[in-house]
């Protein structure tokens, strides 16, 4: 009951464009696993502080500026990829974006790529800027593929396959 409440102000604070930041004292029981699941559907912040540094933290989420809401992403990708839900199309509604917001997306190769070519991948975003202008953002590119491990591993960037685990951890919770 607990949980589907939280849902329920996380849906509503999402749909009203708010964000939900959290802040929780070092060694208390917050239920953060509850708490946290409204921060995440809001695009807010979780943070566990020490009580003497929170007149900082509570600067730190104030000047975190909401750049625009109501954001979903639509990528498509040739039908050699699939992501998860095992298609070539993958969507996220995403709430609110600030300048330190990040998604990812997991691929799997379905049969053989050539990866001589690059391949084609197509990026729509749609938001609300705060001046309450719908915008539509399309951005396709071509992403060069590679069957050396070396190669794509020389690419990568840690913080953003980290994160990528980090947020499939929360999704398997």
């Amino acid at each position: 009951a607990v949980m589907k409440t939280y849902r329920e102000i996380g849906a509503i604070a999402k749909g009203n464009g708010t964000q939900v930041n959290l802040i929780s004292f070092k060694g208390q029981d917050t239920r953060l696993e509850a708490l946290g699941e409204l921060a995440d559907m809001t695009n807010g912040k979780v943070s566990i502080v020490d009580p003497l540094d929170l007149s900082a933290e509570s600067t730190a989420l104030a000047v975190e500026k909401i750049l625009a809401t109501g954001v979903t992403t639509k990528v498509l990708v040739p039908e050699t990829l699939q992501f998860a839900n095992h298609q070539s199309i993958a969507s996220r509604e995403v709430g609110n974006v600030t300048a330190h917001t990040d998604l990812t997306f997991s691929l799997a190769t379905v049969g053989r790529v050539d990866v001589e070519l690059p391949l084609p991948v197509q990026t729509q975003i749609k938001f609300s800027r705060p001046d309450g202008a719908q915008i539509l953002r399309v951005i396709t590119r071509r992403v060069a593929c590679t069957d050396s491990r070396v190669e794509a591993e020389a690419d990568l960037s840690v913080a953003i396959i980290g994160m990528a685990a980090v947020q499939r951890a929360a999704e398997l919770a």
